[in-house]
């Protein structure tokens, strides 16, 4: 598998077709389409630019890079994000999940994607994988303990079904 950086983009392949990076400047005018791309996050609350990247859907998720508790809100689209992202990744497409750095924030909603594309891996092994195809990635510890503690409930919920 490959995670080298990506045409000009801070960015590395997690899985076939999920690519975790940082805010992708160079593109910002177009062209990530014909990088193959159809969907692109933005998670970086300071970047959220409006009207750029129209060769692709644009899904603006902005939240804070901190150590505070996300709200129950912003979890709730977090996790349609990943549920969303994950059933475009199966219908064929490939999609760039950013913030400023491409660690944390994009980290969790790549967490997220690949928790609905493998359900039956754990969350300490997808955080595990996220982290050796990206350095750097996923350092927040509070991001983690939250994904990793709803990685666990579902496994529990899926074992008494």
């Amino acid at each position: 598998m490959s995670t080298e950086i990506l045409q000009n983009l801070d960015a590395n392949v997690i899985v076939p077709r999920v690519v975790q990076g940082a805010y992708p400047k160079a593109y910002e005018k177009g062209g990530l389409s014909k990088l193959g791309y159809k969907h692109l996050v933005l998670a970086a609350e300071e970047l959220q630019p409006k009207g750029y990247f129209q060769d692709v859907k644009v899904i603006y998720m902005p939240y804070d890079d901190s150590y505070k508790p996300l709200s129950p809100s912003q979890w709730l689209r977090l996790k349609a994000i990943g549920s969303s992202l994950s059933e475009a990744v199966k219908k064929g497409d490939q999609v760039l999940i950013t913030c400023a750095m491409g660690w944390n924030r994009s980290g969790l909603i790549t967490a997220l994607t690949l928790a609905h594309l493998h359900p039956t891996a754990t969350g300490e092994q997808i955080v595990e994988l996220i982290q050796r195809r990206r350095a750097g990635a996923l350092s927040n510890e509070a991001f983690v303990e939250r994904f990793v503690q709803w990685s666990a409930a579902k496994a529990q919920q899926r074992a008494k079904s």
